[in-house]
């Protein structure tokens, strides 16, 4: 019988707790539902970037490597191309790439099989400011995060970090 706006409250005190975790719904059927738009409400704010399943480190604790980032910036076409690849021996499952364009990052999780993102405007200037990739494998490590700072390439510089 809660409001969307109480429960949301009630997440953003739980996170400004120490040592709090998380949270949990113990009615998850309102959400589903969208109930009093709880759902959307949510969506909207709290749970607006995608997250990953903590690690299990008990299972394996060997992160993957640090990713090789090249880019690839066609200012005549406004396309902006970030590739990267594995190190290390541990299979990766999931990359996360956060990108930051102005003062607005946003996080994407793609498969372990992807190897690069592109971003095309009608401006020279296409992409984000700053990318930071990260390698996860299937236990929820972490590899070290490979970090890019695409404003400062010029047309067509590859850098390898």
């Amino acid at each position: 019988d809660w409001k969307a706006g109480e429960i949301v409250d009630q997440i953003r005190l739980t996170r400004k707790q120490p040592g709090a975790t998380g949270n949990v719904l113990w009615n998850v059927k309102s959400a589903v539902q969208n109930a009093g738009g709880l759902a959307e409400a949510l969506t909207k704010g709290l749970y607006g970037q995608p997250a990953l399943v903590p690690a299990s480190p008990w299972l394996d604790n060997q992160p993957p490597g640090k990713p090789t980032l090249s880019v690839q910036r066609n200012t005549a076409a406004g396309e902006l191309r970030l590739s990267w690849q594995p190190t290390g021996t541990e299979r990766v499952w999931l990359w996360v790439v956060q990108t930051r364009i102005g003062s607005q990052w946003t996080t994407e999780v793609l498969p372990g099989h992807a190897t690069s993102r592109s971003w095309k405007s009608g401006t020279a200037r296409s992409g984000p400011d700053d990318v930071a990739v990260t390698a996860v494998d299937r236990c929820g490590n972490a590899s070290p995060v490979a970090l890019l700072n695409t404003e400062v390439l010029a047309p067509g510089l590859q850098p390898r970090r």
